[in-house]
């Protein structure tokens, strides 16, 4: 009897964090598909992506300070890129409905050169799926330090 008093916390616990590990690995798993389909479409300045993924009440800064809307957002993808990558992806989760991912974004538009940004972006899951509430980026100096 005490050996089955001890065994159900423990198998318990055990489902606990196995099902909390594969929820979040599911979790990073389609913010990272996500994440790619927002590249694809950023190279071909296709904003259709971004229309979804992007929360309506989004606040985007960029590296200078400056706040944008989502609907401002949309309007600089338009601008072509020869270049856009993600890497270094690592995610924090606060809960099942809001991650923070952090990332090195390397991108370049056909008239400027490369650039590298870390950037961070909190998504939330709602109804409709994930989206980017928070987007901030700032840019990797190449020169001093």
């Amino acid at each position: 009897m005490m050996r089955i008093i001890y065994t159900i916390p423990l198998l318990v616990c055990c489902f606990s964090i196995s099902f909390g590990q594969s929820v979040n690995e599911t979790t990073e798993s389609r913010l990272s598909n996500l994440m790619t389909q927002f590249v694809e479409a950023a190279l071909k300045s296709d904003t259709s992506v971004a229309e979804k993924i992007y929360a309506q009440d989004m606040i985007l800064t960029s590296q200078s300070g400056k706040v944008y809307l989502k609907k401002d957002a949309l309007l600089d993808l338009k601008n072509p890129f020869e270049k856009y990558e993600n890497s270094e992806l690592r995610f924090i989760h606060l809960s099942q409905k809001v991650v923070v991912v952090n990332y090195l974004n390397t991108r370049q538009r056909k008239t400027l050169e490369e650039a590298k940004y870390r950037v961070t972006a909190v998504w939330k899951k709602n109804k409709t799926g994930w989206q980017i509430v928070s987007l901030q980026s700032t840019k990797i100096l190449t020169q001093g330090m």
